[in-house]
């Protein structure tokens, strides 16, 4: 029943996601979490049958796309479920349904509040693939630059990078996705800015701070794209000029070339 995809399986399938656990597997799988391990090995475990028949549900919606459209309401109740690994596997699905399953737009948004930073990356994907040019996500997307945890923000440009106009706090996002203290973070920061537009000049100062990374590779990025802004990025040729001599050949020939594009003169008066 489960492998059915036709619209004649949908009632099944959506009564499915509508099941209620047994009371009595509720009570035992609370009993087991609050009292002491000898006590709780001694209560019976449930085998979660409602859970792995919802999972099911989940697995045929995802192949239906489109034609599932009937589910979204039950889909959207599922989004308030406790267990986040069903929350994020509601929202791929809904996803899956694309323009479809646009009356779960605003349930969506609202989980961009999720405790859980994988159920908010879940949302902004869904939300992308359902709705992208809707003003509502537009501005969830534009919230999501501020989240707590940096893979929410760093999707949430991306996703940005791609509108028309870009909201203006996206340029102060990508420059404080610089100081992340991982260097691929970084790099990926200086990638994300470079996708911002022919007009980097903003971005000149903090491109100039990351020439003094501890990272050789995130160094010679951030030369290499200060090269590719060209003579707006000429208040960079003070610390690009030490930088020809970097210890590092990656981080030494892309400040070379940079200072040819940005300052040519400056590299013909040192020849």
């Amino acid at each position: 029943a489960f492998s059915r995809t036709d619209a004649d399986a949908l009632p099944f399938l959506i009564a499915t996601l509508e099941a209620r656990e047994p009371v009595r597997d509720v009570l035992f799988r609370k009993l087991r979490q609050v009292l002491p391990r000898a006590l709780a090995l001694r209560i019976p475990m449930t085998t979660g049958r409602v859970v792995e028949a919802q999972s099911m549900v989940l697995m045929t919606l995802r192949r239906m796309g489109p034609e599932a459209r009937e589910a979204v309401p039950a889909l959207v109740r599922i989004l308030g479920d406790k267990q986040y690994r069903m929350r994020s596997a509601v929202a791929d699905v809904l996803g899956t349904m694309g323009p479809a399953a646009s009356n779960s737009v605003p349930a969506l948004i609202r989980t961009l509040k999720d405790p859980e930073f994988y159920m908010r990356l879940a949302a902004l994907n869904a939300l992308n693939r359902i709705a992208r040019d809707d003003e509502r996500v537009f501005a969830a997307f534009t919230a999501s630059l501020a989240d707590k945890h940096k893979n929410v923000r760093f999707r949430a440009a991306e996703l940005l990078l791609n509108r028309n106009p870009k909201p203006p706090a996206l340029l102060p996002a990508l420059i404080g996705l610089l100081e992340e203290p991982d260097a691929g973070d970084r790099w990926h920061a200086i990638e994300l800015l470079r996708e911002a537009g022919p007009d980097m000049s903003f971005a000149v100062p903090a491109l100039i701070e990351r020439l003094k990374d501890e990272n050789n590779r995130v160094r010679a990025f951030a030369a290499k794209v200060l090269g590719e802004i060209g003579p707006s990025a000429r208040a960079a040729v003070p610390a690009l000029t030490p930088s020809v001599k970097d210890g590092y050949v990656n981080v030494r020939e892309a400040a070379a070339e940079a200072l040819k594009k940005i300052a040519p003169e400056t590299v013909s008066r040192s020849d």
